[in-house]
């Protein structure tokens, strides 16, 4: 049981990687950015200052952190699965990764979000 929670806890992680991937890749393909969960509720796209500044600064710590994520779940879902004896330090290693992945996207998100659309 506990090998299928924490299964499905890095097919998440894996999703939201990809998902920040894709959100980064399709910024920079179309020159726009679609109102979506990457970014906080008070902005208004319609008012954004300088849109293409905010895709020029975010796009490479969309790809980062989008790669980190999905390789970070896949590593903690191969653990998981194929050496569920390996120790709790490596799982506690890459959950703490992790968290400074989502800690990293979303300071610097913010921090563009602030400077460019708000």
């Amino acid at each position: 049981m506990g090998s299928n929670f924490n299964l499905f806890f890095d097919l998440i992680e894996m999703g939201a990687g990809i998902y920040i991937l894709i959100t980064g890749i399709r910024m920079k393909q179309t020159g726009k950015i679609t109102q979506t969960g990457l970014l906080g509720k008070s902005v208004r796209l319609d008012k954004a200052r300088d849109v293409a500044g905010f895709i020029k600064e975010i796009f490479p710590i969309y790809i980062i952190c989008g790669i980190g994520l999905f390789a970070l779940g896949a590593a903690s879902a191969y653990v998981d699965t194929a050496m569920p004896n390996i120790g709790i330090a490596v799982n506690l290693t890459i959950t703490g990764s992790l968290l400074v992945f989502c800690f990293v996207f979303a300071f610097f998100t913010k921090k563009a979000q602030d400077k460019y659309l708000m």
